[in-house]
């Protein structure tokens, strides 16, 4: 009978466990509240992404602002119904409609003078 309340505690320290990596893996998506990354794209525009928690706010991109929401927890792919963003290391892949995809490279985490919000 002494290895019942053994078993008990294991398995408490064990679930207390995995829900503490649960909540910290859900806080490790950006280091900051709001994180601004600077891309430069293949057709010569220059464009802004602000992640702020779960959306993308994508300024400079040919058709205006977009706010996209995140598609699913872990990933970095945002999306509205007509647009769409999949950031993968330093590239960022922008689908505006049915248009041709713009490929673009980061170019630092803050904005160069003269770019505005």
């Amino acid at each position: 009978m002494s290895g019942r309340p053994n078993k008990r505690r294991r398995a408490g320290a064990l679930a207390l466990a995995a829900a503490a990596t649960v909540a910290l893996t859900g806080c490790v998506y950006h280091r900051y509240p709001e994180e601004r990354v600077f891309f430069s794209c293949d057709r010569g525009d220059g464009v802004v992404v602000i992640f702020r928690g779960n959306t993308a706010h994508v300024v400079g991109a040919q058709g205006g602002p977009m706010v996209l929401e995140r598609r699913a927890r872990g990933t970095f792919a945002f999306e509205s119904p007509t647009r769409s963003a999949h950031l993968r290391g330093t590239q960022l892949t922008l689908t505006i409609g049915r248009m041709v995809p713009i490929q673009c490279r980061e170019r630092g985490r803050r904005i160069p003078p003269g770019w505005h919000e």
